[in-house]
């Protein structure tokens, strides 16, 4: 009898744990076991897949199956480290960066942390250390800063010397060895195998994805939500570039580049590139990579509220604040947005979103260029009473009282409720779709929008 067993971790299918061969999956991988037992009733043996076989199966979709062969590394040893990074000046200091990645043996790794990229790789030396050579990249135009060589014991950190980031304000870096024992699954489509990566070109993208990989049924259609929100920030905020931006869909995290963990995706400015998860689970395909690409690359380093909420200009954060009202005093806005790992929760977007997107109509657009480009997440507030010519607690007062009496039009409630009906989320779709259809005098069709999410829910 033959046993098949499937591993969600790597998607790795063993048969009767033959040590000899493994199976990779992409695609259906829920009916994988079944349908590749169906497909090897008809071949000779699994050696007959070959390297990468794409089976249909018309009840299920498609199936695409690589064999590898132990001696081809599918496992590889990892260095684990944490880099920090704390932004300080004279007076006060916050931490603006930390993320743990496994930089694979003989391989670079780079990591954007807001003001500076680094590049990271290591040799292992005869004293139980590493030699890791720290490369670091501006924001552009003379984007290499500088390389620094370190000798880091095992379990030890090193600092990277102090870095100017605006002002009298720096940022320092700490790179900490945590573990060297690690057997991590290496990826084994390099991105210029054009057998496993599929690419297409738009207006303003060249996007790729893993054939039989779930981005590559849906990508068509992603793709027309990111380029009609891209225009929308070309023609109001003139932020867009000549050059094309590459997207990488991944159906998971990869382990032959970072993507940050909380985040579900990276942005490289340097090199115009965004690298996202687009599966079943987790799907972060939206404007917002993009859109902070370009604030970085045109604006250079400005406050993480400031690019997650440019970011999300265009979502429907002031629906959400709503909710949120309770939750906030004004007084203590300044606080949670200088908290740069809280603006990256889905609270901190919301309220980073609206909070931007409300200063920036207010007044003219050019007084919210000029708090990002002069501030940073130690002084904004400061900033933005030199520039606005009132305090921002004084700016968190109007803001919440203008979000307690925000009454959204049925347009407003119809687009949203029709965005999110296309991604698939039936039930925030629903909550618009019935607050439009309350609206007095308001458009009969909601109801019938209102049942077909009713039926999908």
């Amino acid at each position: 009898m033959t046993d098949y067993k499937l591993d969600s971790d790597f998607n790795k299918l063993k048969i009767n744990n033959n040590p000899s061969y493994v199976i990779i999956c992409r695609g259906v991988l829920q009916y994988a076991p079944t349908l590749l037992k169906q497909a090897l009733k008809s071949r000779s043996g699994s050696e007959s897949l070959g390297r990468e076989t794409r089976l249909i199966f018309p009840k299920y979709g498609i199936l695409t199956i690589l064999l590898l062969i132990p001696s081809s590394l599918t496992f590889g040893q990892a260095l684990h480290i944490q880099i920090s990074g704390v932004l300080r000046n004279s007076i006060t200091k916050t931490e603006i960066y930390r993320s743990n990645l496994l930089l694979p043996a003989g391989q670079s790794t780079e990591i954007f942390t807001g003001p500076y990229t680094i590049k990271l790789s290591a040799q292992k030396t005869p004293e139980a250390g590493y030699d890791i050579s720290a490369e670091l990249f501006g924001l552009g135009p003379d984007f290499h800063i500088a390389t620094y060589n370190l000798k880091i014991p095992m379990a030890d950190s090193f600092p990277i010397p102090f870095q100017p980031v605006k002002g009298a304000d720096s940022i320092r870096y700490m790179i900490t060895l945590l573990d060297d024992t690690l057997k991590i699954f290496i990826d084994k489509e390099p991105f210029d195998d054009t057998t496993a990566w599929g690419m297409s070109e738009s207006i303003h993208y060249r996007t790729h994805w893993l054939k039989g990989s779930y981005a590559d049924y849906l990508w068509n259609l992603k793709m027309g939500y990111l380029e009609n929100v891209y225009d929308r920030y070309r023609s109001s905020f003139q932020l867009s570039s000549s050059e094309k931006i590459e997207c990488f869909f991944h159906p998971d995290p990869r382990t032959s580049i970072f993507i940050d963990p909380r985040l579900g995706y990276t942005i490289q400015p340097r090199k115009w590139r965004v690298d996202l998860v687009f599966g079943r689970d987790t799907d972060v395909a939206t404007p917002r990579p993009a859109a902070e690409l370009m604030l970085y690359r045109r604006w250079g380093y400005g406050p993480r509220w400031m690019v997650t909420g440019m970011a999300g200009y265009y979502e429907d954060n002031f629906l959400k604040m709503r909710k949120l009202i309770p939750e906030f005093k004004p007084s203590k806005l300044a606080a949670k947005l200088a908290n740069e790992y809280w603006v990256d929760t889905d609270t901190g977007r919301v309220v980073a979103g609206a909070f931007s997107r409300w200063i920036a109509d207010k007044e003219i657009f050019s007084k919210f260029m000029e708090l990002y480009k002069q501030s940073t997440a130690l002084n904004f507030t400061t900033e933005f009473a030199k520039i606005y010519g009132y305090s921002f607690d004084k700016a968190a007062v109007e803001f919440l009282d203008f979000i307690k009496s925000y009454k959204p039009k049925e347009a407003e409630l119809e687009y949203y409720a029709s965005e999110y009906l296309a991604r698939g989320d039936y039930q925030q779709a629903r909550d618009y779709f019935e607050e439009a259809a309350h609206i007095p005098n308001g458009n009969p069709k909601f109801g019938n929008q209102l049942i077909l999410c009713e039926y999908w829910l």
